[in-house]
């Protein structure tokens, strides 16, 4: 109950904060068109009224519309956010706030620590899973198209030969030790779930799958919001798990690579300061406001003393 509750007030504390700065957003607005109601008036105070009657009238429209497509981006958010925190209490995995717009949800499954990052990206998502595997290697299979024809000449001759079978001649691989990818890729069920995980996708949805030294990395980015779905994250998680046990399976490399700091805050320290971002965030927009409205009570003080 206290978990449901931490997750429902962040949600909250998420989506008042976006509402907060489309607000802002609407406050500046208004700002800009008194400013200009004001500024036209002095300027040409024989003729401007009917103008800047209009004036006022387009610039109230787009604070309106500001504020709709605000309420719209956050109602989609809050949504989100729900079937983010059902699909991961589904898969056994405590969610909470991924700074104000993402969820992120840590645990262990079928003794694997596993943890998972949705984030907005556009009008789509960006999804991160990481499931930890002691593969003490690293090995990058990409989506040919996503790295380009500059990136793939500059690959090395053998590297292009890991994925030449047919279910994984659309990826490139840049493997630290090749001689083990080799025997991964040969594994039946490691290349099946590869294939699975690093199938094209239509659309701009892009897939990029890594093994580091101490777990598996699998990121899509572009992902379509209705492909976010339990039955989905189950089948994605079968092949990560399939593929981190093959990892293991396999004999260890000759050459054992180790995690850098840096791999293991990606995984398990991100969101940590939200609070201290979004106060920054607010002061900033605070702060565009008060220099906004200076320049309007300067020219009112003005105009004021005017005869």
């Amino acid at each position: 109950m206290i978990a449901d509750r931490k997750n429902a007030l962040e949600l909250l504390s998420g989506c008042l904060l976006e509402l907060g700065l489309w607000l802002v957003a609407g406050a500046l607005c208004v700002v800009g068109t008194v400013l200009g109601a004001l500024i036209g008036g002095a300027v040409t105070p024989e003729s401007g009224g009917p103008a800047l009657g209009g004036l006022a009238g387009g610039m109230s429209c787009a604070m309106i519309g500001i504020l709709v497509i605000g309420a719209w981006i956050i109602v989609k958010q809050a949504n989100r956010g729900r079937r983010a925190d059902a699909m991961f209490a589904a898969l056994g995995l405590p969610a909470r706030a991924y700074y104000w717009r993402g969820r992120q949800a840590h645990g262990s499954i079928h003794g694997r620590q596993v943890d998972v990052y949705v984030a907005p990206q556009g009008m789509a998502l960006q999804l991160e899973w990481y499931v930890a595997s002691a593969a003490r290697t690293r090995l990058s299979l990409a989506l040919k198209g996503a790295l380009g024809h500059a990136a793939a000449k500059a690959m090395k001759p053998e590297w292009l030969t890991l994925t030449q079978s047919p279910d994984l001649n659309h990826l490139l691989a840049t493997p630290f030790d090749p001689d083990w990818a080799r025997v991964l890729l040969a594994d039946e069920s490691a290349r099946a779930a590869i294939a699975k995980l690093c199938a094209p996708a239509p659309g701009r949805e892009t897939r990029a799958l890594n093994i580091t030294p101490s777990a598996i990395y699998w990121i899509v980015n572009a992902l379509p919001d209705s492909a976010l779905t339990l039955d989905n994250a189950r089948r994605w998680l079968d092949d990560l798990m399939a593929l981190a046990k093959a990892a293991e399976r396999v004999p260890a490399p000759a050459n054992p690579a180790e995690e850098y700091a840096v791999e293991q805050r990606a995984r398990v320290g991100r969101g940590q300061g939200a609070l201290r971002v979004a106060l920054i965030i607010i002061a900033v927009w605070i702060g565009i406001s008060v220099v906004c409205a200076v320049p309007v009570i300067a020219i009112i003080a003005f105009l004021a003393t005017r005869p």
